[in-house]
């Protein structure tokens, strides 16, 4: 065994820690040993990472939610979820319903930072009491609390739409 891993066989990879690693390895030097114990921090760090870190971007278990919000102005964004901060989100699925029994209307789905904004589906005409599932393709859409996401209606009368969206937190 060596000088490094004579240090830490006392420690399981989920216990061990950065400074730990870095006490450990102490400082560069250009010898062959020197190389030879750098190259085995450098995998014992990599096997940390292995263990410790799941795949960023991936859904959370548990963090699946739906949200619903109701128009109340033409033309005017409504926050369809509440992002926390700190959190980043993954759209899996985004649905567009017209409440009113006697007219047609329409709609716009953004992500928005509240001042800036980049459209992610119309609607079209959605006939009275029907509803809307909005195509998302096979990119994964990512909002946080910096980016949201917000519907906006576009025709017909206010309180017409509502919004749902399925959503899950993802590790970030």
């Amino acid at each position: 065994m060596s000088i490094i891993r004579d240090n830490l066989h006392t420690i399981t990879t989920e216990d061990l820690t950065g400074p730990q690693i870095k006490t450990t390895s102490g400082k560069v030097y250009l010898s062959r040993d020197a190389q030879l114990a750098q190259d085995e921090i450098v995998e014992i760090v990599s096997t940390v990472k292995a263990v410790k870190a799941p795949f960023y971007g991936q859904p959370i278990p548990g963090t699946f939610e739906i949200a619903t919000a109701t128009s109340s102005v033409v033309d005017d964004f409504v926050n369809i979820v509440n992002p926390t901060a700190n959190q980043t989100y993954q759209i899996l699925g985004i649905s567009v319903q017209n409440i009113n029994p006697g007219a047609s209307t329409s709609a716009d789905i953004y992500l928005t930072d509240g001042a800036n904004y980049v459209k992610l589906a119309f609607t079209g005409t959605i006939d009275a009491s029907k509803t809307y599932a909005v195509p998302l393709y096979d990119s994964a859409t990512f909002f946080d609390s910096g980016v949201y996401l917000a519907g906006v209606p576009r025709s017909g009368v206010a309180l017409m739409c509502q919004f749902e969206v399925a959503y899950c937190k993802v590790v970030q």
